[in-house]
Order: structure tokens, then C-alpha cells, then sequence
């Protein structure tokens, strides 16, 4: 199920600050979302693009299964960053990468009070 990009930064949005102790926070005219300062995604902003930090596994599967949605930037993608296009990705992937990011940049501590959904997403049809 794909939504129109509003509709899923407003969705990004609320699933990223479910997730234990984030902050938002301007990064260079656009939000951030952040642990402890550490940013784990962020998005244009025109908030149509978004930035999560990938594992290189899953980011190589991203650019290659969503060639048109997803691309890496030479400077940050050898650190797994990942520029998506919001508007066409399947809303269940975001729930996926978001956490993935987030993990990918807290203390294995605080892996433990991630909830087993985020409530900010909406419930998708089987």
C-alpha cells in the first residue's frame, strides 16, 4: 500500500518519534529525528525525501528493488545512509527501516524498549 507523500511524511513522522527517546530537531532546514543527538533519519525540506542510515545488506537490496525510489548519495551511502522517496514506498518497509536506523545508531541498551509495533503507523490490510 503506497500513500502520497504528504500523507507518509506525516506517517514518518509520528512512527519516528514512537520509537524510545527520540527528538526532532532542525538539521540544516530540515527535520531530524534523533537518541541521545545521534540522528537516525531525517527528511528534505519539502519533507518528499527521506534519510535513514541502512545496514549495507538492505541498502543494496533497497537501491536494486526500488530503483526509482531509492538512491545512495556518494558521501553518505558508504556509511549506509539511503535517500528514499517517500511517495511510492510500501508503508510496511517504513516500519522496518526506521527501526532498523534507529538501531543502527543507539546502545545496544536501549534496543530492549522498542515497542513490538510503532503506534504512529497505520495498521496495513493483509
Amino acid at each position: 500500500m503506497a500513500v502520497d507523500g504528504r500523507q507518509v511524511a506525516n506517517i514518518f513522522r509520528r512512527a519516528a518519534l514512537a520509537l524510545p527517546q527520540v527528538t526532532e530537531q532542525g538539521h540544516f532546514g530540515a527535520p531530524s529525528f534523533r537518541v541521545r543527538g545521534k540522528i537516525f533519519a531525517q527528511l528534505s525540506s519539502d519533507e518528499t525525501i527521506a534519510l535513514l542510515k541502512l545496514s549495507k545488506d538492505v541498502q543494496q537490496w533497497a537501491i536494486t528493488t526500488y530503483p526509482r525510489i531509492c538512491r545512495v548519495e556518494p558521501q553518505w551511502g558508504k556509511h549506509g545512509w539511503t535517500c528514499m522517496e517517500w511517495a511510492a514506498i510500501p508503508l510496511d518497509l517504513l516500519e522496518d527501516w526506521l527501526t532498523s536506523s534507529w538501531r543502527a545508531v543507539t546502545p545496544r541498551a536501549l534496543h530492549a524498549l522498542l515497542p513490538p509495533r510503532l503506534p504512529g503507523l497505520p495498521i496495513l490490510p493483509d
